[in-house]
């Protein structure tokens, strides 16, 4: 019976070895993974989609969550090609090594509606101020959770249950410009803080200043988004409560930055 037993562990063992090897290229087209049938798959096989490896080999095609189909993506494992770039958080049934593989036409659109320009950054940040609504502040993975939940700065949308500042700023140009890549961050809209934001768009003085620029204050222990330029305003959050309004000098301010890139 053990003989028995480790010639069947052993089977299983080289079957799975096929399969981590051997992957088909209309397996790898459909965004799947050719795998054994007695694994797991978080959507359906397909037949006839892995004929290098025999029949208890076929392709398991991720399951197309909501909120991927709804910008025209397709979920995808991480090891097939994808031309306009994955995207995180909108495949949540598959697990980490399956992302939303946007459309060139899905990539454009806006997660949340907003306008992809400053005026509608700026707009959405003055609802989060406006709106009331009090935000949890937090350093922690749950700071993220205005992207991973979906929320949108606007009527009918909410604030995030939490954030920090970086975060927040970080959610508001999500809103907008989610779908693509994260040229806030350079984190797939699922991580950052003042550093990474720093290490992306270029420094501009106050006489240069726009709608939806960024400012950093003491090095840099917070950040704020640009939304008034007469008077100079930003919204920012730094602690429990609804996001506030306030000058963008009412701390010690040592950067200011424009991320064109965007627009």
């Amino acid at each position: 019976m053990t003989h028995i037993f480790l010639t069947l562990l052993a089977a299983s063992a080289a079957i799975s070895q096929v399969a981590a090897q051997t992957q088909d290229s209309a397996c790898v087209n459909a965004g799947g993974y050719c795998q054994s049938t007695g694994t797991s798959c978080s959507g359906s096989y397909l037949t006839n989609y892995c004929p290098s490896s025999g029949s208890t080999i076929k392709c398991c095609q991720p399951k197309q969550d909501s909120a991927c189909t709804a910008i025209n993506g397709s979920c995808k494992y991480t090891n097939t090609p994808c031309s306009s770039g994955y995207l995180s958080n909108y495949c949540p049934s598959s697990g980490n090594n399956v992302k939303c593989c946007a459309s060139s036409s899905g990539s454009t659109s806006s997660p949340c509606g907003i306008p992809k320009t400053r005026a509608g950054l700026a707009a959405a940040a003055l609802w989060a101020h406006n709106s009331g609504q009090s935000i949890s502040y937090t350093q922690g993975a749950s700071r993220w959770s205005g992207i991973t939940s979906r929320t949108c700065p606007k009527s009918g949308g909410s604030n995030p249950s939490y954030a920090d500042c970086s975060a927040f700023v970080t959610w508001i140009y999500w809103s907008a410009f989610g779908n693509g890549p994260d040229n806030l961050n350079g984190a797939t809209w699922s991580a950052g803080y003042t550093g990474t934001l720093l290490d992306h768009g270029a420094s501009v003085s106050v006489a240069n200043v726009r709608l939806a620029d960024l400012v950093f204050y003491e090095n840099p222990a917070h950040v704020g988004i640009v939304v008034s330029l007469s008077p100079l305003q930003v919204v920012q959050f730094g602690s429990t409560g609804v996001p506030k309004l306030s000058a963008y000098n009412y701390r010690t301010v040592t950067d200011i930055r424009t991320y064109n890139s965007f627009f």
